[in-house]
């Protein structure tokens, strides 16, 4: 997925490694039954773009599915529009979603992650689905729309290379996830 959020409203590029099988797809909002867009794409179809809907900021799961194999990775959207100037960031922890997922990206057959101490390298796979602690991170999100809390949300990718929504002019920011 996206290392930074997709602006509402706007398409989300996902880079989808099928092992050139057809495959298929579909968005929900966290915690939500209903699907929002679904679709297939051909054999070979590496490039998915996905419509994130709406204006408001929000976490989203897409899944994929071959034949034989599928997965779920979140999408991040951010508030697009009168949204957009939410007094309260909500950060989440994008590095260490995709820093914990256990992928080989030096080729020497073992995993590289931040829990041992090695270096990554930006974007990788989420090649086990959605990271340990997105539910609790999640939950979150879920409290402040049960509040009706206004949010931005951005990721912590995002904030370290300057894209998307900032900090600046902000009441408040969360930092969600470890």
């Amino acid at each position: 997925p996206p290392l930074t959020a997709t602006p509402a409203g706007s398409d989300a590029s996902v880079f989808i490694d099928a092992r050139q099988r057809p495959y298929r797809w579909q968005l929900r909002a966290v915690g939500a039954r209903k699907v929002l867009e679904h679709g297939s794409e051909g054999r070979g179809a590496v490039d998915l773009h996905v419509r994130i809907p709406g204006h408001q900021a929000g976490l989203y799961e897409l899944t994929v599915a071959t034949d034989n194999h599928s997965t779920t990775v979140p999408l991040v959207a951010a508030a697009s529009g009168h949204d957009a100037s939410a007094h309260v960031l909500v950060v989440l922890p994008m590095l260490t979603w995709q820093g914990n997922d256990p992928v080989d990206d030096d080729g020497d057959g073992l995993p590289n992650t931040l829990a041992v101490g090695d270096p990554l390298k930006l974007p990788r796979l989420l090649a086990t689905g959605l990271p340990a602690g997105f539910a609790d991170e999640a939950q979150l999100l879920s409290y402040l729309n049960s509040q009706h809390v206004s949010y931005q949300l951005t990721t912590d990718v995002a904030l370290a290379l300057g894209q998307g929504p900032s900090l600046k002019g902000r009441k408040g920011v969360l930092l969600d996830g470890s």
